[in-house]
């Protein structure tokens, strides 16, 4: 999973950082770091490939590629295929597990515990219960501990760990503020655990749809779109921001909680504190309650027969065989949570003002007709004339979008970083 054709300009590669300093180790360091995102957005490359690309001189890029090579981060693959005779180029590409990242998902009832390699290929995943999070740092340790042991990787060869978690997050103390999700107690301090026993080991908490958000940039079907809007509902209703490439978190981590945005303050209460959440009105739980209603009322559905009778079998399966056939009664209280879903996302668009809608969560299970009838309800409620072009997209990316996204976002910053493992590194 690479990206190609980016090109350095001025010498620093797109995402870093120019150094300030005259400092010669910071220079040497932040041109190693430079030499390897290049060969990594591009796949592979001759050091005489490097070298017009960086601008670095012919002696700075060979001796930094030695560098890397003896850090087991770049190998070579051999000779170029070329048509004209004379020595051929060694072609240099990086070394898939030269460095590896692990990602953590938390969720009501369990958290998952993925490790991918250099170019985010999934080494490894374990699935732990979680129903009581006291502990949840040592577990974490323990369950990584063997998951590495599990693939046979080093762990001096862990560049960094990322916690997604369905929560308000204080970027400042690395805390859970809130979850109306996680059975955890405000504040725990589990992070703090994790960075103890990994020194020097990059350390991220996030929020998971921010993360899941993030994996729709780089490797969903819109790859490659900068500014997103993903909607992640399940029985709650989250999302996450993407703004000029990066994950908008707003000034104290509370950036992007659309479902705890009011619809309705006459509605029901949230244990937010406030009344008649989208969370409350859209979210997989209402709908379901709404075509129950349905059926008790007495109008005349096919579900009946779908779920034989029991009642307890109405699920989003059920509701998507229903919508398959035609059924009246499933395609009301759909298009009536499409058109609450609206009201909330209209709200985000308004003001931010993002190139496309991303939904995902098990809502996204319900396909096409769901995301045609949300794409029909903003189009209606939309600021100004509807430019044509489609907003509302189903989530692609494939596997756990959370820790794919957590990954990805080690993976950018670990280029982004002059040191990348070195002595020199910060």
């Amino acid at each position: 999973m690479t990206r190609k054709g980016l090109r350095a300009e001025n010498g620093i590669f797109p995402g870093g950082e120019p150094s300030m300093t005259a400092n010669l180790q910071q220079v040497k360091a932040a041109n190693r770091s430079l030499i390897f995102g290049s060969i990594h957005w591009h796949g592979m490359l001759s050091r005489a490939g490097l070298t017009e690309m960086t601008r670095l001189s012919p002696t700075t890029v060979s001796s930094l590629v030695d560098e890397l090579i003896g850090l087991g981060l770049v190998i070579e693959r051999g000779p170029a295929e070329t048509r004209t005779s004379g020595r051929k180029p060694v072609m240099l590409t990086i070394n898939p597990i030269g460095g590896f990242f692990a990602s953590v998902e938390l969720t009501q009832a369990h958290f998952d515990l993925a490790l991918y390699d250099l170019n985010c290929v999934e080494l490894g995943l374990t699935r732990k219960k979680a129903t009581r999070y006291a502990g949840i740092g040592a577990r974490l340790i323990r369950a990584l501990e063997s998951l590495m042991l599990e693939c046979g990787l080093e762990p001096k060869r862990l560049q960094g760990i990322c916690v997604g978690a369905p929560a308000i997050i204080d970027p400042e103390r690395k805390v859970i503020l809130i979850s109306t999700v996680l059975p955890i107690r405000p504040g725990t301090e589990f992070l703090a655990e994790l960075q103890s026993r990994f020194p020097g080991i990059p350390v991220r908490l996030e929020n998971e749809s921010g993360l899941r958000c993030y994996a729709e940039m780089e490797y969903g079907a819109l790859s490659g779109m900068r500014d997103l809007l993903y909607i992640d509902i399940d029985e709650g209703i989250g999302s996450g921001l993407i703004l000029d490439g990066r994950i908008y978190r707003g000034s104290t981590g509370r950036a992007g909680e659309i479902g705890h945005v009011s619809i309705d303050y006459d509605g029901p209460a949230c244990v937010c504190g406030n009344q008649g959440c989208l969370e409350l009105l859209a979210n997989v739980p209402a709908l379901i309650r709404r075509v129950i209603d349905g059926m008790e009322s007495g109008k005349p559905s096919a579900l009946r027969a779908i779920i034989a009778g029991h009642q307890g079998r109405v699920n989003l399966e059920a509701i998507r065989e229903a919508l398959e056939l035609g059924d009246s009664l499933a395609m009301q209280a759909v298009d009536e949570t499409a058109r609450l879903l609206a009201v909330g996302i209209n709200s985000v668009l308004n003001i931010l003002n993002p190139r496309a809608v991303v939904i995902g969560g098990r809502m996204a299970e319900l396909g096409q007709p769901f995301i045609d009838r949300l794409e029909d309800h903003l189009a209606r409620i939309a600021l100004g004339p509807s430019s044509g072009v489609k907003r509302v997209h189903r989530s692609a990316v494939e596997g756990n979008a959370a820790t794919l996204g957590g990954a990805r976002l080690l993976l950018d910053e670990y280029l982004r970083q002059p040191g990348l493992g070195g002595e020199d590194g910060p």
